[in-house]
């Protein structure tokens, strides 16, 4: 294929500066954007589970499950995969023609390119690669004392396109290219051939294929150094923050990778042709480049960053396979050399598979323990657990909706290639086949199950900070019940003369308001309130009041229940046509039941528990003024502040029993569950509106009717992590209520009715409304 021409038109460049964005007007995010291998490929190279259809990978699911339209490739806008353009034969001997076509499908690649980065084989070089461009992947090797080691990279990345130095795209050498293809498929055939001949027991055969197949390799390896691994999949070849001038700060971001490098290098050592100092160095090596990746991203400006980790490649079929066809052909031959007995060698399989298996699970380790600890404190990232999320499904299979009568990571669901053990009775080639039974499609691919339990998990984390997110309006909420019942009982008595009393009284209310991030929220709010008065003199009194007040609310996404307890200082005073009323509140909130609603696939569905603690604490002002001078009527403007400021404590999930994991050594690990950071939200209230009060001789009748604007904290984030990656959080967002909500303007009343029933005593009843809540209460009063 011919390179293109080094300068195409400037149109090119200035469509390499934008993005596809998907918006939804109730996400939290802008858009996706994701980077990594197969798990999160979408059609760059593949779509790698039993469904072969976009839609059905996680990173997909996750992009809608936010409310967000469905991801495309990067590559999706040209017309074929690696970001390659279509060659039409008929425009080969007219180069020009030829250049001003595939100058039209990179204009049109661009500017239809997709957000996910990923393709199917890459490692952690190419991902941090496809973040930061070639031109500063280079120059982080030289600053990191690393050589362009081809061997780190996905072998794809030598048929994709790189940046020119005048941002135009360069292509492989198609003679080099044809060759590598055509020497690893020969390679490939060649030791397929010599496995058949080995089953045959025909070993010469088996040598002379092995041989060939051997020398086939050397020369795709000499074509693939001269080629260089060095292509982005972008349709001008470029790395993600060289096609903008900086990151989405509002999009989600995605980064997975290091599964590769660690089949890769288990291979090698099983193989011989590595050891395990230099794997484990590799290791080191791979997991620097993720966190280098994520922190390229973060320096860009972006703020929402999930890095997840390495998925323990001892639990897949793919290593699985691999180990016991190696250690059932050790022990073949130790039988067949009179070393053991066939009934020695069936007893020793299990465990000598475990053994190996072990080494593997501890490589796995090593790459995550590295990867968090790197990652765990660069600003924007929140690291995702996915290895400890596969444990506990094998673990759970039969809760997941799977079957539960093997191992699942034994087998897989298409074994067509040779590199896993198919399902005798649910594999794809079986009369019973049946993908929904098994986590694994293929060697390392999870099924459309897996891909929604994936799915499910990612949304879970991604949204958990949105659950905990509603509970200082709770808390301010409960302060509101018992401030509203407060201004019911002055309004019963404003202008009449200061009394010496007790009073008593039952609130019955509900909720019901707005979050454009959570699911709308509505429940029950009661208390019970108790307070006295001191007359200071006939136009001044002050009090003192205590409620208890229960309430629980739910959606879709929560369950929560609140205990609070007020305590509020108060007083009015009234002289002439004015009055002055005021209160300063303080509330504990205890949170007895803030629980989060998990779902893990179509079959799993259950809570995480968490409970918490807050305080919070208003000032209310109201002044007023009386227009008419007859003594049984009152009419007149009022208008009223309000500040509080609310309060929760960080609080910790409990683990959902038997949904927990153990590592090597031991150490028990919840991936599901949350830590959560303090939350602290201002509200701040104006009223202004009219009052009206009517007696007849011990009958009094009242109402105040108001508009209200409310403004403070009406966006917010929350530190969020998860419990088994341990030191890191991130704030995420968790609350939008412009305008709705505690912030929804509007109108309110209070309208009552109050009764002096006898010299010494007096009921009310009361109703009040404001643009989230009503209530209704009675009282009775009890004057000294």
């Amino acid at each position: 294929m011919p390179n293109a021409k080094r300068s195409l038109a400037a149109a090119i460049a200035l469509a390499s500066l934008t993005s596809v964005s998907a918006i939804a007007e109730e996400s939290a995010f802008s858009q996706v954007i994701a980077f990594g291998d197969s798990l999160t490929d979408v059609g760059n190279y593949d779509v790698f589970t039993n469904g072969g259809d976009a839609n059905d990978i996680a990173i997909n699911i996750l992009s809608q499950n936010l409310g967000l339209s469905s991801l495309a490739a990067s590559c999706a806008g040209m017309q074929s995969s690696l970001c390659l353009p279509s060659i039409d034969p008929a425009l080969m001997t007219d180069p020009a023609e030829l250049e001003a076509d595939v100058s039209l499908q990179v204009l049109s690649g661009t500017s239809n390119a997709g957000s996910v980065w990923a393709v199917g084989g890459h490692k952690a070089a190419d991902v941090l690669m496809n973040i930061i461009g070639t031109e500063s992947y280079m120059t982080y090797l030289q600053a990191n004392g690393l050589d362009a080691d081809v061997n780190r990279h996905n072998l794809l990345s030598a048929f994709m396109p790189k940046a020119g130095t005048d941002g135009s795209p360069i292509y492989p050498d198609q003679q080099l290219a044809g060759l590598l293809k055509q020497k690893l498929t020969e390679a490939g055939t060649y030791a397929a051939m010599a496995k058949a001949a080995f089953a045959q027991g025909d070993l010469a055969a088996a040598a002379g294929y092995q041989q060939q197949a051997e020398d086939a390799k050397v020369e795709a390896d000499q074509a693939l150094q001269e080629l260089g691994t060095f292509g982005n999949p972008h349709p001008l070849g470029k790395g993600y923050l060289e096609t903008r001038i900086s990151a989405d700060t509002n999009a989600l971001y995605w980064v997975n990778g290091g599964g590769n490098d660690l089949l890769t290098g288990f291979k090698k050592v099983s193989s011989g042709d590595m050891t395990m100092e230099e794997a484990t160095a590799e290791i080191g090596v791979a997991s620097a480049m993720m966190a280098t990746a994520a922190s390229a991203l973060s320096g860009a400006g972006a703020n929402y960053i999930l890095v997840s980790n390495v998925p323990d490649i001892s639990k897949t079929p793919a290593i699985y396979a691999g180990v016991y066809e190696k250690v059932n052909a050790e022990l073949t031959q130790a039988v067949a050399a009179g070393q053991m007995t066939q009934e020695q060698a069936d007893a020793a399989l299990p465990a000598a598979i475990d053994e190996v298996l072990i080494e593997a699970s501890k490589a796995s380790e090593a790459f995550n323990a590295s990867l968090l600890a790197q990652a765990k404190d660069i600003d924007g990232v929140l690291m995702v657990d996915q290895a400890g999320l596969l444990k506990v499904a094998l673990n759970n299979a039969g809760q997941l909706g799977l079957s539960a009568e093997f191992d699942q990571s034994q087998f897989c669901y298409d074994g067509s290639g040779g590199e896993c053990i198919e399902h005798p009775v649910y594999g794809i080639s079986q009369d019973t086949a049946d993908a929904s039974k098994l986590i694994f499609n293929d060697t390392v691919h999870p099924t459309q199950v897996g891909q929604q339990v994936l799915a499910d998990y990612y949304t879970a984390i991604v949204n958990a900070a949105q659950v905990a997110g509603q509970l200082p309006d709770i808390g301010a909420q409960a302060a509101r019940t018992h401030i509203n019942t407060l201004d019911e009982n002055l309004v019963g008595v404003r202008y009449s003369q200061a009394q010496t009393a007790v009073f008593a009284g039952s609130v019955f209310g509900d909720i019901d308001y707005d979050n454009s991030f959570a699911a709308d929220m509505s429940g029950d709010s009661n208390a019970n309130l108790i307070g006295m008065t001191y007359a200071l003199r006939n136009n001044l009194e002050l009090g003192f009041a205590v409620s208890r007040s229960d309430i629980d609310v739910d959606n879709a996404r929560s369950d929560i229940e609140s205990t609070s307890t007020n305590y509020s200082l108060f007083g009015r005073f009234h002289h002439d046509v004015f009055f002055v009323e005021g209160s300063m509140t303080l509330t504990d909130v205890d949170f007895d039941q803030a629980n989060r609603a998990l779902t893990l696939g179509n079959s799993f569905a259950s809570e995480l528990e968490g409970d918490t603690t807050g305080e919070n604490t208003t000032l209310s002002l109201t002044v007023g003024a009386n227009l008419f001078s007859e003594s049984s009527y009152q009419l007149g403007p009022f208008i009223g502040v309000t500040r509080a400021t609310m309060e929760v404590d960080g609080y910790t999930e409990k683990a959902i029993e038997g949904f927990t994991y153990t590592d090597t050594q031991s150490n028990e690990y919840d991936p599901l569950g949350m830590n959560y950071g303090d939350q602290e939200r201002d509200y701040n209230t104006l009223r202004f509106g009219a009052f009206a009060n009517k007696s007849w001789n011990t009958v009094n009748a009242y109402a105040q009717i108001w508009y209200e604007d409310t403004n403070g904290t009406d966006e917010d984030t929350l530190e969020v992590g998860v419990k088994s990656m341990a030191g890191n959080m991130n704030a995420m967002p968790s609350y939008s209520s412009v305008d709705q909500g505690l912030f929804d303007d509007g109108m309110g009343l209070i309208a009552g009715i109050r009764w002096q029933a006898a010299d010494s005593l007096a009921l009310s009843a009361n109703v009040t409304s404001r643009p989230a809540a009503e209530q209704a209460s009675v009282n009775v009063t009890y004057r000294f």
